[in-house]
């Protein structure tokens, strides 16, 4: 039975008890301890006084012992440690380096928490992992939605609102030389007027001023921001003039007629016995054929087709080349460039592989 104290005896002041010049750390927080070590107690390896280490020989188990029929006893100079806890001399480096809600979160984020996590914290961490997401989800609408808002006041500004329209005055012409004149293009082109430049219908208006004008044979349009625009314009080049001599009109190397095109030295050519189907496709090839003649430096007065396609060219000083049809004209000219060296006054090259002169 326990003995009284004594009355002169006074309770022991358990602060008072503790030994003087030896500063215990102050137990850890529970979030900012190891969760959940197993417990259980060993003995430190310290010496016993006679040299033999008492950790490395007892290990003290309550079940081993309990099953044995031993007393879980400790040396009295082995000191106890619970597996997890921090010793007093490291308390404080351990305080900084303690694990934070942050790796709670990263060891409660996957579906399955550990065997020894309790449900509280488990709720907490997942909490914390559900609020992480809805904060991530937050943050990557409000980006979408200002760049959304951004990019559709741009399209307002740019597309609808006057602050990019076209101005007709401030169109420049470039190209237009005798057959198209600077106006002519900016007639056509003031349909779009106060039509913002990034709508304006490029392709559509270059079709316009070449089905409208004979006399362009490409067009190409660049913007100029804010309010103006570059047109730059290539007439068409006549080299025949089709029709009977006074009544001709030029045309241009692709069949296309011209009508104010200038028809001065241009060579005569007559497709009027030709079928009206037939008459682009005999321009084409008569072209063709005085292209060539061009390069052989041979002036071309006037040429003549016939109603079954045969082709003759009246060359300057009274010379006559019977041509045949526009087959193997290549090799018709090579023909020719030899035979102008005798002197004849006709040149038959309708068949190239039998040339005649006379």
């Amino acid at each position: 039975m326990r003995k009284p104290p004594a009355p002169h005896a006074r309770p022991i002041n358990t602060h008072e008890a503790r030994p003087v010049g030896r500063r215990e750390a102050a137990p850890l927080p529970r979030a900012q301890q190891t969760p959940y070590a197993p417990t259980r107690r060993v003995a430190s390896s310290q010496s016993n006084g006679s040299g033999v280490s008492v950790g490395a020989q007892t290990r003290n188990d309550p079940k081993n012992n309990a099953k044995n029929g031993k007393k879980s006893s400790t040396p009295g100079n082995a000191k106890t440690t619970r597996v997890g806890e921090v010793p007093p001399s490291s308390a404080q480096s351990h305080t900084q380096e303690a694990a934070q809600p942050a790796q709670l979160l990263a060891m409660f984020s996957s579906r399955r928490a550990p065997e020894h996590a309790r449900p509280d914290e488990i709720d907490h961490a997942r909490r914390q992992h559900r609020s992480a997401a809805k904060r991530k989800r937050r943050r990557i609408v409000g980006i979408v939605a200002v760049l959304l808002g951004v990019v559709g006041l741009s399209v307002l500004v740019i597309f609808f609102l006057p602050l990019f329209a076209l101005h007709t005055d401030s169109v420049t012409v470039q190209g237009a030389r005798t057959l198209v004149t600077p106006q002519e293009v900016r007639t056509v082109v003031s349909r779009w007027d106060s039509v913002s430049l990034a709508r304006l219908p490029v392709s559509k208006i270059e079709q316009r001023l070449m089905s409208q004008n004979p006399a362009i044979q490409s067009v190409d349009i660049h913007r100029d921001f804010p309010h103006s625009a570059t047109i730059t314009v290539v007439e068409r080049t006549p080299v025949v003039c089709v029709g009977e001599a006074g009544s001709c009109v030029g045309t241009g190397a692709d069949a296309v007629a011209i009508p104010r095109a200038p028809t001065e030295g241009l060579p005569v050519l007559n497709v009027s016995s030709v079928q009206e189907s037939q008459r682009q496709q005999s321009v084409r090839d008569v072209v063709h054929i005085m292209t060539l003649m061009a390069d052989a430096k041979m002036d071309v007065s006037s040429v003549h087709v016939s109603a079954s396609r045969q082709i003759t060219l009246n060359l300057a000083g009274g010379r006559t080349v019977k041509w045949g049809t526009a087959q193997d004209s290549e090799k018709k000219a090579r023909i020719l460039g030899v035979l102008m060296s005798v002197d004849a006054t006709v040149y038959d090259v309708s068949l190239p592989d039998a040339p005649a002169t006379s």
